[in-house]
């Protein structure tokens, strides 16, 4: 009876395993052949969604399929998030085709879209914005105390130095308008910067004062966004630019574009961690931690799913308490389940730890198996933005490059989270404002050539 049931169990997880990489391989394949037919279609929130759940979940979840059937009591929960969530988004995808997004791709395939008097009067708004945050930060937090100067004068007291540079913050104002800078401002701001330079020069290494401004600006840029000693910032302002200029090179299909996107993307998240953890910058080092990197990348977010799951099977949801705007709409008090879930879980953890995890695992500690039917709707709730942002001439590949940036963000925090404080509700706001300044810039220019024409 014994080895019965023994049997039965390797039979069923045998089936969890082969469905679980089944179910990777298929998103997959379906993704690339999208990509390779219609690749406008990832302007989409809702597909790049996929396609970041697709590298961050399931390949992963695919990879540790027999750990996590044995894990969790209920291990078909997780088989059933993992699966129907992206198949419906994909075939929501397929059958809206074109909507909004072939708009966009044919605007961009139009030499017309670059403004550079719009570009130039956003980029003196952003830059006058970032500084202002940034010199009112210091006035608030002494440099000393960042996490950035700590990684290089005190490299031990980096990871508390980290926290109390902005989760710890008491100043709201500051907490939250440093965040909208370094999580939205900041990289739009660095898209603005690189198109102009290749407007204005095809040669980037080319030695000109324009050159110049053009370094310091950009590494002006990725001082703000890594202040904290966070590793998302850099990162974050260097995936918008490669998405940019990925974009204006009509997206080809060259494998060897990202590769090179891969590493340029880690390479400075993979120094602040040797320098973190008080390692000597070698090759063998930066190799070690940059295979560590991809692995945290593609098994962490999963990782951290799963603990939120394990934690609601073991423990029993939460209830709309685990959702902060919720709790405070509806009275309750909130449940910061990050924290609790970080601090019964993570190895060693620090007492401010917040191990988030995407809204999919999120909700489903909150309210179980119907996160499936929750998560589907706000996803597609998120292409709202695109009839916005097909009519934002001026900022439409600075935009893009963001989204495809903030919806990283939506696997690896709550939904509210990313939507707010890490700026994603910024995208259609700066929709509308460039939309607006286009028709401004049109009008003015349709007087001037009037008034010339009657001079003429």
């Amino acid at each position: 009876l014994r080895e019965s049931n023994c049997y039965k169990k390797i039979s069923k997880m045998g089936f969890f395993v082969f469905f679980s990489w089944l179910n990777c391989i298929l998103v997959t394949l379906i993704l690339i052949a999208i990509f390779i037919k219609k690749r406008w279609w990832f302007f989409r929130p809702s597909l790049q969604i996929v396609l970041w759940f697709n590298l961050m979940v399931q390949w992963g979840g695919a990879f540790f399929s027999k750990y996590i059937y044995n894990f969790l009591p209920s291990p078909w929960h997780f088989f059933w998030v993992t699966w129907t969530i992206p198949f419906i988004i994909i075939i929501y995808n397929i059958a809206i085709g074109d909507l909004w997004v072939k708009s966009i791709w044919d605007k961009i395939n139009q030499a017309s879209l670059f403004h550079k008097e719009g570009l130039v009067r956003f980029f003196w708004v952003f830059i006058f914005f970032t500084f202002a945050i940034n010199i009112y930060y210091f006035y608030k937090i002494p440099f000393k105390s960042t996490g950035l100067y700590n990684l290089f004068f005190n490299p031990l007291a980096a990871n508390l130095a980290r926290e109390e540079s902005l989760k710890m913050i008491s100043d709201s104002f500051i907490r939250y308008s440093y965040n909208i800078v370094t999580n939205a401002i900041a990289p739009v701001l660095a898209v603005i910067i690189v198109i102009l330079y290749l407007k204005k020069r095809k040669n980037i290494f080319n030695v000109s004062l324009y050159s110049f401004f053009f370094i310091i600006g950009l590494l002006y840029i990725l001082f703000v966004a890594s202040i904290t000693g966070a590793r998302g910032g850099s990162a974050g302002v260097i995936l918008c630019i490669l998405v940019a200029v990925y974009i204006l090179k009509k997206m080809p299909i060259k494998p060897r574009y990202f590769l090179i996107g891969l590493f340029a993307v880690l390479f400075i998240p993979v120094i602040i961690t040797l320098m973190r953890e008080g390692k000597y910058i070698t090759i063998s080092a930066f190799i070690r931690y940059f295979s560590y990197l991809i692995k945290r990348i593609c098994v962490s977010p999963m990782e951290a799913g799963l603990w939120h799951m394990h934690y609601a099977q073991t423990n029993g949801i939460v209830g709309i308490e685990g959702v902060r705007p919720l709790a405070i709409i509806f009275g309750g008090e909130y449940i910061n389940l990050p924290n609790i879930v970080g601090l019964a879980y993570e190895y060693n953890p620090l007492k401010t730890i917040h191990c988030d995890t995407g809204f999919f695992f999120d909700y489903y500690a909150c309210f179980g198996i119907a996160t499936i039917v929750i998560s589907i709707f706000l996803t597609m709730l998120l292409d709202f933005v695109l009839p916005l942002l097909r009519r934002c001439d001026i900022l439409m590949i600075p935009l893009l490059s963001l989204m495809f940036f903030k919806t990283v963000n939506f696997i690896e925090s709550a939904y509210t989270v990313t939507f707010i404080t890490h700026g994603f509700i910024l995208i259609p706001f700066l929709a509308f404002l460039s939309s607006i300044s286009i028709k401004k810039i049109s009008s003015i220019s349709n007087k001037q050539k009037f008034i010339i024409s009657i001079k003429g």
